[in-house]
């Protein structure tokens, strides 16, 4: 199915509490919000499913690395459609973390069960992150170092425009090899 293109962008959030359990209804709550969209025509399936697994992981990330898991803590999720089925898949943490995500490349130990997910979402969209920073901090090492609070932003935007069909594919992506991560200054890592 080709996505029809979408005339206006829709925005959608939800903010989850940060456990464990909630990525499941985070990744039903992108599944529930693209359905529409899929059915209309808006979005591609394999754009949704795509945007379902980004999240997941972002939003487990957010879970398991920031304050967003901690006591009282939560995340957000913000999707938005927009024009040509292009789909825009977000989480926002607590902060914590004291880094700001960023994909590693490829060099996970093949035993290991985590370390891909930023990966993953590097190779089925353009990935970028970047630290959400009160007013009046100057955003130096300083403040990383003294625990700084602001959150951090963690996005895909869907589908890859390297890849002229967003349906689901059998075959490993080829995109994998050449992952590529944009820091909060906008610089690309690889």
């Amino acid at each position: 199915m080709t996505a029809q293109p979408a005339q206006t962008v829709r925005h959608f959030e939800q903010a989850f509490a940060g456990q464990a359990g909630t990525v499941g209804l985070a990744r039903r709550f992108v599944r529930l919000v693209l359905d529409d969209q899929v059915r209309g025509g808006v979005v591609a399936a394999g754009t949704c499913d795509d945007a379902q697994l980004c999240v997941s992981e972002l939003a487990g990330n957010a879970v398991r690395h920031t304050r967003s898991g901690g006591p009282d803590g939560s995340y957000r999720v913000i999707v938005e459609t927009g024009p040509g089925g292009r789909v825009h898949a977000e989480v926002r943490d607590q902060g914590g973390a004291g880094t700001i995500p960023q994909v590693l490349g490829g060099g996970a130990e093949p035993d290991r069960e985590s370390g891909r997910g930023l990966l993953t979402c590097a190779a089925l969209g353009v990935f970028g992150a970047s630290r959400d920073r009160p007013a009046g901090r100057s955003g130096d090492r300083a403040d990383d170092r003294a625990g700084d609070p602001a959150g951090c932003r963690v996005w895909v935007d869907l589908p890859h425009p390297a890849d002229p069909d967003p349906s689901p594919s059998l075959s490993p992506s080829p995109l994998l090899a050449g992952a590529v991560a944009h820091g909060a200054d906008g610089s690309e890592r690889r």
